[in-house]
C-alpha cells in the first residue's frame, strides 16, 4: 500500500511549481484565417484551444489563458465555428483589463446576419490563399469589408483592413481594432523602419496602453530588423524581451537562439542574462548546460548582492537536479532559494519554494522533513492569482502528505484536492488545474 502511496505522489508531484504543464495533447487545428505574416503556429493555436475548451465552465481560467495567449485566442477566434466556442472567447477577451469588448460585438454581428457573415469570411480566406495575383479576390475582400461594416462587426472589419495591408493597400492612419489587431497594424504601417518599431514598443511597454506585444509578433518583428539593418546589434532590453517571450511559449530553439546572443552582447552578463540562458536550455531538456548556466547565475548574483536573482536561480537549480535524480540536493537547493525569497521580503515566492521542497521530500520518503517544510507556510494567505495557484499547490501537497503518512484514506484526499482545485478555478490558477485536475479521478481509481 504503502509503495502505490508514494507512485501516486511521484506521479502527482512531478516536476516543480514554476514550471508550467505541459499542454495537452491537441487535434490538428484548420486554417488560421489571418495573414501568415503574423500568424501563430497552427500547432500552439490547436494547443491552446483544446486547453480552452479544457476549461469550460471555469470563465476565470479562460480569460486567465486569454490574457496569457491573446495571439492564439485572437486566432481561434477567427477560425472557429462552434458557436459555444465562439461565445466563450468572447466573454473571456470581455473580462480582460481593460475589457475587449470587440469580440463581443463581432459575435453579435455574426448572429445577425449568419450567412452573409459566412460569405465575407471565405472572401477573405480567398484572398489570403490566392494573393495579390487574384483581382476578382480583391473585390471580393472589400465588399466582404463593407459588409462587416454594416453589421458593425469591429473585428472582422479592422481583418478585412490588415489582409488588404499584406497585398499592399496602404493602412488608415487611425486604425481601430483589437489589441491584437493593433500590434499587427502597427508592423504593417511600419515595415519600411523596424528600428522605429522596436521604439515604439518599448514606447507602449511604458505606456501600458493595451497594445498585445505577443511572441509571434515579436519574432517577425525581429526578422524584418534583421532584415533591414542586419549589421545593427539589437539592444539588450529587446533581446530580453524576445527570450522570455519565447520561454513563455515554450519555443526552446527560440529561446536559445535569443538569450545566447544577449550573452553575448555584454562582456560580464547580468546575473538576469545568464539565468535566462539557463532557463533556455532547461527548456530544450539541456540539463547539464543548464546546470552549469544556473550555477554560474547563482555566483553572479551572489556577488551583486541581488537576493530575488540568486533565489530564483536557485530554485532553477533545485529543478534541474531534480531531473537528474539528485533529489536530496535539490531539497537543499530549495531551501536555500526559500530562505533567499524571506530575506528578499517576497512570500510568493518563498511558499513557491516550501511546496517544491516538500514534493521533492515526498518523492525520497522522508515525510518528517517534508511536514517540516510545510510547517511554516500551512497557513500562508497570498492573493489574486497567483495566491490561489500557490494555495492549491501547497493544500494538495498537505493531503497527500497525509495519505502516504496514512493518516489520511484515498478518498478523503480526492475530496480535499477537488475543494483546492474549486478555489484554484474560481480565481482563475489554470496551471495548478491543469497539474492537479486529473488527481481525484486516479484516487479513487482501483489500486488508487
Amino acid at each position: 500500500m504503502m509503495r502505490r502511496r508514494l507512485l501516486l505522489l511521484a506521479v502527482a508531484l512531478a516536476g516543480c511549481a514554476s514550471a508550467p504543464p505541459a499542454a495537452p495533447e491537441a487535434p490538428a487545428a484548420p486554417a488560421v484565417t489571418v495573414d501568415p505574416w503574423l500568424a501563430p503556429d497552427a500547432g500552439l493555436v490547436a494547443a491552446f484551444g483544446a486547453r480552452f475548451e479544457a476549461q469550460s465552465g471555469a470563465p476565470a481560467c479562460q480569460a486567465a489563458l486569454v490574457r496569457d495567449e491573446p495571439e492564439h485566442a485572437h486566432a481561434l477566434f477567427l477560425q472557429a465555428d462552434a458557436d459555444a466556442t465562439l461565445e466563450a472567447l468572447a466573454d473571456a477577451f470581455a473580462r480582460q483589463r481593460p475589457p475587449q469588448v470587440a469580440y463581443l460585438d463581432s459575435l453579435r454581428a455574426r448572429r445577425s446576419a449568419p450567412a452573409a457573415h459566412a460569405r465575407g469570411r471565405a472572401a477573405v480566406g480567398r484572398a489570403l490563399a490566392l494573393r495579390a495575383a487574384d483581382r476578382p479576390g480583391r473585390g471580393r475582400l472589400r465588399r466582404a469589408g463593407r459588409g462587416f461594416a454594416e453589421v458593425r462587426d469591429p473585428v472582422w472589419s479592422a481583418e478585412v483592413r490588415l489582409v488588404e495591408a499584406a497585398l499592399g493597400a496602404p493602412l488608415p492612419g487611425a486604425f481601430v481594432g483589437t489589441a491584437v489587431q493593433r500590434t499587427q497594424a502597427l508592423f504593417f504601417s511600419s515595415a519600411a523602419d523596424p528600428e522605429a518599431v522596436v521604439a515604439e514598443w518599448g514606447a507602449a511597454t511604458r505606456r501600458d496602453d493595451g497594445v498585445t506585444w505577443h511572441a509571434t509578433a515579436l519574432e517577425r518583428l525581429e526578422a524584418l530588423r534583421q532584415e533591414r539593418e542586419a549589421s545593427a546589434a539589437a539592444p539588450p532590453a529587446w533581446l530580453r524581451a524576445l527570450s522570455r517571450a519565447a520561454l513563455e511559449r515554450r519555443l526552446p530553439l527560440v529561446a536559445l537562439r535569443h538569450a545566447a546572443t544577449l550573452q553575448r552582447s555584454a562582456p560580464v552578463p547580468p546575473a538576469g542574462d545568464r539565468l535566462l540562458l539557463a532557463r533556455a536550455h532547461h527548456l530544450a531538456a539541456q540539463a547539464e548546460p543548464a546546470l552549469a548556466e544556473g550555477q554560474r547565475a547563482v555566483e553572479d548574483a551572489r556577488a551583486a548582492r541581488d537576493l530575488v536573482t540568486e533565489a530564483s536561480a536557485r530554485a532553477l537549480v533545485a529543478e534541474l537536479l531534480v531531473d537528474l535524480g539528485r533529489v536530496d540536493a535539490a531539497a537543499e537547493e530549495f531551501a536555500a532559494a526559500e530562505r533567499l525569497f524571506l530575506e528578499a521580503g517576497d512570500p510568493a515566492g518563498r511558499l513557491r519554494q516550501a511546496v517544491n521542497r516538500a514534493g521533492v521530500l515526498l518523492r525520497a520518503r522522508r515525510l518528517d522533513d517534508a511536514e517540516a517544510a510545510l510547517a511554516p507556510v500551512r497557513g500562508l494567505s497570498l492573493p489574486g492569482e497567483a495566491g490561489a495557484d500557490l494555495a492549491c499547490r501547497r493544500d494538495v501537497t498537505v493531503a497527500l502528505l497525509e495519505l502516504a503518512a496514512g493518516r489520511a484514506g484515498a478518498d478523503e484526499v480526492a475530496r480535499r484536492a477537488e475543494q483546492a482545485l474549486q478555489v484554484a478555478r474560481a480565481a482563475g490558477a489554470y496551471h495548478a488545474v491543469e497539474r492537479f485536475e486529473g488527481l481525484p479521478r486516479r484516487l479513487r481509481s482501483p489500486g488508487g
